[in-house]
């Protein structure tokens, strides 16, 4: 089941028809009217705002009263062109108006843009000559159609139990903004659900079950200076864990290995080895890669499923794709099947980022392991995290909690 819905709700709007709810006090030819209690008329607006969009008539709606007696109501804006009066002692000639349901119908106008905002003034006149004025405020911005499929995905979707591989294509848009899409397909544990922004979006969703077994650094890579000479320094860490992050976060890799664990003097080993014997004797040397990798692998356990991240700027609107910058910080989130959850979080750039944990009820308290150039920072605890801390420049910091 794939489901689109959009953030603005609609308004469900009536028929246009003015009904009067009429006391009936006999009136005199000579129109003169006795005060019941001489005070002014009031009217009680069933909103205050009124959301309509170009094109689209809207309705505004209300309750007057006075005990003296209405004699009438008149609604102005001269953006709308509106200057409109109900005479009740003309339209009711006989008949003494004591309380009035208003219900009075707009066409809107297909040219306006969607960000107008129309304060129509609403006056209420009794038989004394009291008046109570209010307003009420049309604004364009209302939101009334459905999100709509531009391109449908297929009605029918062949999947493998035994093997679940999927390909799902759609495009969605809404004249408005869109809201979040949301895939769900419950037997082969498949339930996403993706915030948006703007008024279209693609979609192109490949679950394809792999292994990822072996990734070759030793090209002439102008960020890592090729696959010769070791490097102990984080350059190919960093530059390894972002190859991870990839694989695991947008190839959907259910397992991620890494093919030589020791070596001589290329940056492919995971440890330095020394020897002059052929490696009979000699020492070994661990690399920043390898307590990279571990930012990874010690904590996100077999089993574990990857839950998507979703990051907000400082006003708490949501940055697209925010979750991999792979020029700053790439995060990803993950729970154990012990109940554990995992956060790797790596900032790739020079400088330190500010970094905040929300979202996940009742984990208030992260144990925060960081690995960077900083000497004996290779996995290293560096305290607790209740909510918000700040990533080191060219570090990996894994966050647990239980």
């Amino acid at each position: 089941m794939v489901r689109i819905s959009n953030y603005l709700k609609g308004l469900t709007l009536v028929s246009m028809m003015s009904v009067a709810t009429m006391t009936l006090q006999s009136c005199s030819d000579s129109d003169n009217f006795t005060a019941v209690d001489n005070a002014d008329p009031t009217l009680l607006l069933s909103q205050s705002t009124i959301l309509t969009e170009p094109g689209r008539a809207f309705t505004i709606e209300g309750i007057a009263k006075d005990a003296d007696g209405l004699k009438s109501i008149r609604l102005v804006n001269d953006d709308l062109y509106l200057d409109k009066t109900i005479d009740f002692l003309t339209y009711y000639p006989d008949s003494l108006l004591h309380e009035y349901h208003l219900n009075y119908g707009y066409n809107g106008d297909k040219t306006w843009t969607g960000t107008e905002s129309f304060p129509i003034q609403i006056t209420v006149e009794d038989v004394m000559g009291h008046t109570f004025t209010t307003t009420a405020t049309v604004s364009t911005a209302g939101d009334f159609s459905a999100p709509t499929f531009t391109t449908a995905p297929s009605p029918n979707l062949t999947v493998l139990l035994q093997n679940p591989k999927l390909t799902l294509n759609t495009t969605v848009a809404d004249n408005k903004e869109l809201g979040y899409i949301k895939i769900s397909i419950p037997a082969v544990q498949v339930n996403d659900s993706i915030a948006l922004t703007g008024t279209s979006y693609t979609l192109k969703k490949y679950q394809v079950d792999y292994w990822q077994t072996e990734t070759c650094i030793m090209g002439n890579d102008e960020e890592i200076g090729g696959g010769g000479y070791y490097d102990f320094s984080m350059r190919t860490g960093l530059y390894v864990a972002r190859i991870i992050h990839h694989d695991l976060v947008y190839g959907q890799a259910k397992s991620w290995s890494w093919w030589r664990a020791m070596g001589s003097d290329y940056k492919d080993g995971l440890i330095r080895v020394y020897s002059t014997d052929n490696w009979k004797s000699g020492k070994a040397i661990p690399s920043k890669l390898m307590w990279c990798m571990g930012n990874f692998s010690r904590f996100i356990r077999p089993g574990a499923t990857r839950y998507p991240v979703t990051l907000l700027d400082e006003h708490r609107q949501i940055i697209q794709d925010g979750e991999t910058d792979p020029r700053a910080v790439m995060v990803s989130a993950y729970r154990n099947i012990d109940g554990s959850w995992v956060m790797v979080a790596i900032n790739y750039s020079e400088s330190a980022q500010s970094f905040t944990i929300d979202g996940i009820q009742g984990k208030q308290v992260w144990k925060a392991y960081r690995t960077s150039d900083v000497e004996g920072e290779s996995l290293k605890p560096v305290g607790t995290v209740s909510h918000s801390t700040r990533l080191e420049p060219k570090s990996i910091t894994t966050f647990v909690a239980q």
